[in-house]
């Protein structure tokens, strides 16, 4: 499994290329629209095409990279179910999988941060096991605090 981190520096938001060379096929989770030439660049430098654009949830941090990156690759857009777009994507409810060759992702529904929201858990089935080896928590997990619940609230 290839796992490459991305760091839009102006915001701190980290995006990640990531999926399987042996299948040829390739994600990115919450893609930032600055990004998306070195998301490009590296599938090609890779040698392996771009295939899905994950979110875990509609941004508000940055501005989204997964129109632009589904246009230029054909790719699958995914959401957590209930997310409030106007655009042609699939939905992944808690525990759906997609499959990315040895990769496994697996949606876990984690509402709070928003509120269609999921962290995606990946295993790397080449280990020779499903259990997950990581997980793309899209800021509702942090290390030491969890994302603010509060900013979709209606008072």
């Amino acid at each position: 499994m290839i796992l490459r981190p991305f760091l839009y520096d102006e915001t701190a938001c980290a995006s990640y290329l990531f999926g399987c060379l042996t299948a040829r096929k390739l994600a990115v989770v919450d893609p930032h629209e600055a990004l998306v030439d070195r998301y490009l660049a590296e599938a090609e430098r890779v040698g392996a095409p771009i295939v899905a654009v994950f979110e875990t949830h509609v941004q508000a941090d940055h501005v989204s990279g997964l129109p632009a990156l589904a246009e230029a690759t054909g790719a699958t857009p995914y959401l957590p179910a209930g997310a409030l777009v106007e655009f042609e994507h699939a939905e992944l409810a808690d525990g759906a999988q997609v499959e990315l060759g040895n990769t496994r992702v697996r949606a876990l529904a984690t509402a709070g941060h928003a509120p269609a929201h999921a962290a995606y858990v990946v295993s790397d089935l080449r280990r020779e096991t499903d259990e997950p080896w990581l997980v793309f928590t899209g800021d509702s997990l942090l290390v030491g605090d969890v994302g603010r619940p509060d900013l979709h609230t209606r008072g």
